[in-house]
């Protein structure tokens, strides 16, 4: 029975060998992970992104178990949505379960969680150029030692790390 349900997991929903083997090995994510993807109708990989790149690393934190999660199962569907369809990263969603795993705003939705706490991703390439261009303009000092080459890296992700919170 595991090597079928690992062969469906990689045939139909498009899960590496070892990503199935992930989802497998643990009987909670294994329900989640189903409930995400047939209840949610989510991609296998959507489903798996959003278990094992924000739910998992938030719980650890919390030194919880997926068993132990305080967020109800439909509201980890409805943030998974957020991240299935490219509303919100993993890392914010990230921020929001622990939001909610604090039981904070119950009475509104995640996407109503998402706007009043300005974490929703900017995909309007003008609107990027725009922020982008702000940040570079209000910190010549950073451009100038990029432009010196001095420490390219870190001057960059400064920059980086500027422009996603400028928003």
């Amino acid at each position: 029975l595991p090597a079928q349900l690992r062969h469906r997991l990689v045939d139909q929903h498009g899960l590496s060998l070892q990503a199935a083997m992930a989802v497998i090995a643990n009987p909670d994510i294994l329900v989640l992970y189903k409930y995400l993807v047939e209840e949610g109708r989510l991609s296998g990989k959507a489903a798996y992104s959003f278990v094992f790149s924000a739910l998992l690393s938030v719980l650890k934190q919390a030194h919880l178990e997926v068993s132990a999660c305080p967020v109800p199962r439909e509201r980890l569907l409805e943030l998974n949505r957020e991240t299935a369809e490219a509303r919100l990263t993993n890392p914010c969603a990230r921020v929001i379960l622990e939001h909610l795993m604090k039981k904070k705003d119950e009475s509104r939705s995640v996407t109503e969680i998402v706007a009043a706490m300005n974490l929703q991703q900017i995909t309007d390439k003008a609107e990027i150029q725009s922020v982008c261009d702000e940040v570079i303009a209000a910190r010549p000092g950073i451009v100038a030692k990029i432009r010196k080459g001095k420490n390219v890296k870190l001057n960059l992700a400064a920059l980086v790390t500027q422009t996603v919170e400028a928003r």
